[in-house]
């Protein structure tokens, strides 16, 4: 049985390179794919406990196939894959979750924004200024023994949240492969990272016929965006 998977993925709309991109030191990439930006201790972030290696003179690459991999490439192209089924699942685990498989709704919230915001670290390091940016977020094989995997689209720490048998508590995925594109401007990455993360939120929770107005961790202010000081607080 295959593991399902969350994906999210970005590069410029149009070809460009990130400079001194296979080189070592505290200031390079290699340095910000070991320390990528996190909004507290032990959160979802892009941090893995792998030390980042240049694989096949190809791409930079951290974490591991069966819980977390981050992947850069030159071109600017960054990919990040987790399994949902233990990474975005927490405290349930594997065995658990085939018969309960409920997201963790901090934990897709916040993995989500890090993306944003360590995309945002890139955009000084291009060779030329990028103009847009090509975001993408799916999930893979998102159907666990027969039961699609669901969110609650509360705070884990709410009532709402915790007793999952009330009355249309449960929102499970649409189908077992969804995908969805968007393409937000750099400066908007760079000056509203909030913003562009609650829009691939929006996305996501899309994914789980969740109404807009209706995310967790998101301020409901015009225009919406995601709270990143509540992750402290849950």
């Amino acid at each position: 049985m295959e593991r399902p998977i969350y994906v999210l993925a970005a590069a410029p709309s149009k070809q460009s390179e990130l400079r001194d991109f296979f080189e070592s030191g505290d200031k390079s990439i290699l340095a910000l794919l070991e320390r990528p930006p996190a909004f507290r201790r032990g959160g979802w972030d892009l941090g893995t406990a792998s030390p980042p290696r240049i694989v096949g003179g190809e791409y930079l690459e951290s974490g591991n196939q069966d819980d977390k991999i981050i992947r850069l490439y030159e071109d600017g192209t960054l990919l990040a894959r987790v399994a949902a089924d233990s990474f975005l699942a927490w405290p349930i685990h594997p065995p658990e979750f085939s018969q309960n498989p409920k997201l963790n709704t901090l934990a897709l919230v916040e993995f989500t924004t890090a993306f944003v915001y360590f995309y945002r670290q890139l955009l000084g390091r291009f060779m030329t200024p990028l103009q847009n940016i090509k975001f993408q977020v799916k999930f893979q094989n998102a159907e666990v023994a027969g039961k699609r995997i669901y969110v609650i689209p509360f705070p884990v720490k709410s009532i709402a949240w915790q007793f999952e048998d009330l009355p249309g508590a449960k929102h499970p995925i649409s189908h077992s492969n969804p995908q969805r594109d968007i393409t937000i401007s750099a400066n908007q990455v760079q000056d509203e990272p909030d913003v562009t993360a609650c829009l691939l939120v929006e996305k996501v929770f899309l994914f789980f016929d969740v109404p807009s107005n209706e995310l967790p961790y998101v301020k409901q202010e015009k225009p919406r965006r995601v709270d990143v000081h509540s992750f402290s607080k849950s």
